[in-house]
């Protein structure tokens, strides 16, 4: 199973394959909690900051395990107007998102795909990060 770092790695990869201007970044790690996990930025698009997490739906859904200190910092992060988004791995497969505050994800028939041996659609996780 892609772990939660295999994943980040994958989208800062894509990310900086878009465009040779693009350019991503780790942010967190296990000393600083409460950090959305990536920084990206692409030419003609607003600095986003992602958390990322990596799942299998349940009967139930999709549980988000955002903490309530990652949901707290990302609610100030966009009240002072920076885009933040939570991106779910779900089976390996597809990228769900959402807005930092959902913390179950009922449907996934809207989650993105990629081709074997292509990187995710970054157009598409650019234009709409949420989802919404």
């Amino acid at each position: 199973m892609i772990n939660e770092l295999h994943f980040q790695n994958q989208v800062i990869d894509d990310i900086i394959g878009y465009n040779s201007k693009s350019w991503a970044i780790k942010l967190a790690h296990r000393f600083l909690a409460g950090i959305p996990d990536l920084l990206i930025k692409v030419p003609d698009y607003d600095p986003l900051f992602i958390e990322t997490k990596v799942t299998r739906p349940t009967k139930n859904g999709i549980k988000v395990e955002t903490t309530p200190l990652q949901r707290a910092t990302m609610h100030m992060m966009s009240r002072a107007g920076l885009k933040v988004a939570v991106w779910v791995l779900v089976d390996e497969v597809g990228i769900v998102r959402c807005t930092y505050d959902v913390t179950t994800i009922k449907r996934w028939d809207n989650a993105l795909t990629r081709v074997r041996g292509k990187g995710w659609p970054v157009e598409e996780l650019l234009t709409n990060p949420t989802g919404v």
